[in-house]
């Protein structure tokens, strides 16, 4: 085993990076962190197990079971909000929102687990840093899906495709701080928990919206009531959040990567935060369009 000590940003305690075997140690203790080559091969394997989990097994169920609902047809009729296919942007999302939620629940029982403890052999410590690879091997495997013109990205939807660039720019940049002893902070865990949480349980949201049935007043007004959840849901998670203690974390983190001569890594930090930041505006502005659309639809439905 390859032990390399380095101090954390107060100073005050010695933590060590773990470079023992392929991948990040299920048996990571208190102040061991994994190496960067381990966090690379993680996700590279976390990235294959993704796509075929979702991809090749869920995103046919999840089809199956969206498409006998009496609006499938009437939602195959429609753009979508992002994407010209509304029926794929509804799975897409719908399968990003358990994904999402997935990841958040794993990082909770991380979290709530005592220092030490496993589950199955698997310290809460490990777990939290596969909870968080997890999270960015989505955004990996989404990259290579554009690269390859696969679903959901066959048709080149520019609108969709530059959206999802934005987001997923957040997780190429910052999947090094995964595993890191700030990551490890129970304020950090929180925030984690926090935003994940809430833009998958928006995210699950979104299909039973696009699904309302449109032609009538009472369809609408479900839609709109769901997108005013939604939309609250955003301004806490993606606003205030996001801007507030996310970005107080991300100048911690410059501090810290400064004072390791590894200024570069703060650029790119911030580089992936801005990105997320605009991907938030887009979406935040999507669903303002969405709220005028229902609403209109109310005013002028006769039934």
């Amino acid at each position: 085993m390859s032990l390399s000590k380095t101090s954390n940003v107060k100073g005050e305690e010695r933590t060590f990076v773990r470079d023992d075997g392929n991948f990040v140690p299920s048996d990571l203790q208190e102040g061991e962190h994994p190496s960067l080559r381990q966090r690379l091969q993680t996700i590279g394997a976390l990235s294959g197990v993704y796509y075929v989990v979702t991809h090749k097994l869920f995103r046919p169920i999840l089809t199956l079971l969206l498409s006998k609902h009496p609006q499938w047809k009437a939602l195959g009729q429609r753009k979508g909000t992002f994407n010209k296919n509304a029926q794929d942007e509804v799975i897409y999302i719908g399968m990003a929102g358990v994904h999402h939620v997935f990841c958040a629940a794993l990082a909770q029982y991380a979290r709530m687990a005592k220092e030490g403890s496993t589950l199955n052999g698997i310290s809460n410590r490990s777990l939290y840093v596969y909870a968080g690879l997890t999270e960015f091997a989505f955004e990996w495997v989404d990259f290579a899906l554009m690269a390859m013109k696969m679903w959901p990205y066959q048709d080149r939807d520019p609108k969709f495709t530059a959206l999802l660039i934005f987001h997923h720019l957040f997780g190429l940049l910052n999947f090094q701080a995964t595993g890191t002893e700030q990551s490890h902070r129970d304020d950090v865990k929180g925030l984690t928990v926090k935003l994940l949480g809430v833009a998958g349980i928006g995210c699950l949201c979104y299909p039973v919206q696009q699904l309302c049935d449109l032609s009538t007043k009472q369809g609408n007004r479900r839609a709109l009531l769901i997108n005013s959840f939604n939309m609250i849901c955003h301004v806490y998670v993606r606003f205030y959040l996001y801007f507030t203690q996310a970005r107080q974390l991300f100048q911690e983190v410059e501090i810290h990567l400064k004072q390791k001569n590894q200024s570069h890594l703060a650029k790119y930090s911030w580089a992936g935060y801005h990105s997320l930041s605009v991907f938030n505006v887009i979406v935040f502005l999507g669903g303002l369009q969405k709220m005028a659309q229902y609403a209109k639809n109310i005013r002028t439905l006769k039934k």
